[in-house]
């Protein structure tokens, strides 16, 4: 099924070549303006439903594989996801207020996963009304594996080669080389990191 697009595509930029677009099993829903969507080039048969609002960027690169990819950028949020990135069945980046997703290069991340920048919602100060629960962005380095149903939550950093166990819930900083897991996830074992093949 051909890439469907619904929304205004005045002031509205879409980079993906023909090819991708004629075989790609996509839905890009867009409503508003000044917005710029890139997708670089794949064999793979890509699966997904973006939504974006006003202004928002979504920048992916080459030779990525997404079962089932969908994303919502409400306003003046940005999300990019490098080359061969992998996304194994259901997976949900969520930006509800201005914010940073960086995914990098060479990631894995299992169906199931949720990861978002906002709250959704405000915690305020009763007394004085003040916002308490920012959204903040996120960076998950190259060459990191996020496990099955994982969570991970706005601000968090996770370093190159990481690995996050399943039902993992991410709120902090996860150093490089590392197995996080549990809720909170906590470092469980340092200086290691994940092959794709079974060795």
């Amino acid at each position: 099924m051909p890439l469907k697009i619904t929304g205004d595509l005045e002031g509205n930029i879409i980079e993906i070549d023909d090819e991708l677009k004629a075989k790609t099993n996509g839905h890009i829903v867009l409503l508003g303006h000044g917005n710029h969507i890139s997708i670089g080039p794949t064999n793979n048969d890509l699966n997904f439903h973006f939504t974006l609002g006003e202004n928002c960027r979504l920048d992916i690169g080459a030779h990525t594989n997404f079962l089932n990819l969908v994303t919502y950028q409400a306003h003046d949020a940005r999300l990019e996801i490098g080359t061969h990135v992998g996304f194994n069945g259901l997976v949900r980046l969520q930006m509800h207020e201005p914010s940073t997703l960086r995914i990098g290069d060479g990631c894995l991340i299992a169906d199931q996963v949720e990861i978002t920048t906002s709250d959704m919602h405000s915690i305020v100060d009763a007394e004085n009304g003040r916002r308490l629960n920012p959204a903040r962005s996120i960076t998950i380095g190259t060459r990191v594996w996020i496990g099955q149903r994982a969570i991970v939550l706005k601000g968090s950093r996770i370093g190159a080669g990481a690995v996050i166990g399943a039902a993992a819930v991410v709120t902090g900083e996860i150093p490089e080389n590392s197995v996080a897991a549990g809720n909170p996830a906590r470092v469980v074992r340092r200086n290691a990191t994940w092959n794709f093949n079974l060795l």
